[in-house]
């Protein structure tokens, strides 16, 4: 008789244990760093020091040239790319890649217009977080206060990575014409 009591008290404590494990199971992509900070950064609980300490931890490579800025950051498995032409400081066409997102950017810089192809592509949270965090790696850089025509592309990717990371979240993009605002160098 205790042996029998012995055994349903095992097995009544592997049942009442069970539900308790589950909860020590470690799933892994709550540990990826960039997806923490993304739920911290929309929460509104990622200080900007935080975000220059994360684009300072990623690979930024620079392969720019004269008339032609060419840079691209990697962070946790993801990757920004961004290309940028110009033609004697009337146009630039401007190219960033985001994972497998792809948006095209044609600046008319006499008549100050902007159209956009976003091929269809919008960014998800984590994308535009990674958006944020490559401006604080550009600024870092000296990207933000390119003035010379010399630096123009370099300027209009930074100010472009900037209007990107502002879209709402999955907003699919297609095609966008709009008058530009501000000076661009």
């Amino acid at each position: 008789m205790t042996v029998r009591r012995f055994c349903f008290c095992l097995v009544a404590l592997f049942y009442s244990l069970s539900p308790l494990a589950d909860e020590y199971i470690v799933q892994t992509e709550d540990y990826d760093p960039l997806t923490q900070m993304t739920e911290l950064w929309l929460k509104g609980e990622v200080s900007n020091r935080q975000i220059r300490d994360l684009a300072l931890r990623g690979r930024y490579q620079n392969s720019s040239e004269a008339n032609n800025a060419h840079v691209s950051f990697f962070l946790d498995e993801m990757q920004v790319i961004a290309r940028g032409n110009s033609v004697s400081g009337r146009s630039a066409q401007i190219s960033v890649q985001v994972d497998e997102s792809i948006f095209d950017l044609d600046y008319d810089l006499v008549s100050m217009h902007m159209m956009i192809n976003g091929h269809g592509n919008g960014l998800s949270s984590k994308q535009k977080f990674l958006l944020v965090t490559f401006m604080y790696r550009l600024a870092a850089e000296g990207w933000g206060k390119s003035s010379s025509i010399d630096e123009m592309e370099k300027h209009l990717i930074y100010r472009t990575i900037n209007y990107l990371s502002e879209m709402p979240a999955n907003h699919k993009m297609w095609v966008i014409a709009k008058e530009l605002k501000y000076p661009v160098h």
